[in-house]
């Protein structure tokens, strides 16, 4: 399996545009028997919806929450971050989780000093710790990454 999200990225990109131009070959010699006439624009169509469709169901998506919690498990100083709100937080929570609310995402030197440590988050859904983790990236944690929503989540919480 694909573990980098870049790379399954653009696996899937060349694989919309391989399917589109081979269905679109097929279309026009054996249905409208018109014959086939390659010219570079041709891939724009299948690129633009490779490149759209890629993102959203590879780039956005923050993967199973359960395996990327395996995952975590491996890594050496990886912090888990909860993103809810203090409250969602207090009423149950992954064990191990260390609570930033998404609202005070600034404050996260005084919770994770250090700009290398893997930071796997995750919220109810998985919007807010997407949100948080482009925040996050780009004031240098370089290794935040969202790992989707507790709604999703297989094990035991605690209070």
């Amino acid at each position: 399996m694909i573990k980098d999200k870049n790379t399954a990225y653009m696996l899937f990109i060349a694989a919309v545009t391989i399917i589109w131009t081979l269905f679109d070959i097929a279309y026009s010699t054996l249905i409208t028997h018109s014959g086939y006439s390659f010219r570079p624009g041709n891939l724009l169509e299948p690129l633009l919806v490779g490149i759209v469709l890629g993102y959203l169901l590879i780039l956005r998506r923050g993967g199973d929450i359960n395996d990327r919690l395996e995952e975590m498990r491996s890594v050496p100083g990886a912090v888990l971050l909860d993103v809810r709100s203090s409250d969602e937080f207090k009423a149950a929570h992954i064990p191990g989780a260390v609570s930033l609310p998404f609202d005070r995402i600034d404050e996260i030197a005084g919770v994770v000093p250090d700009k290398e440590t893997p930071l796997y988050i995750y919220c109810l859904r998985g919007a807010r710790s997407a949100r948080a983790a482009r925040i996050l990236r780009s004031k240098g944690y370089t290794k935040a990454e969202s790992i989707g929503g507790a709604d999703k989540y297989k094990g035991g919480t605690v209070q």
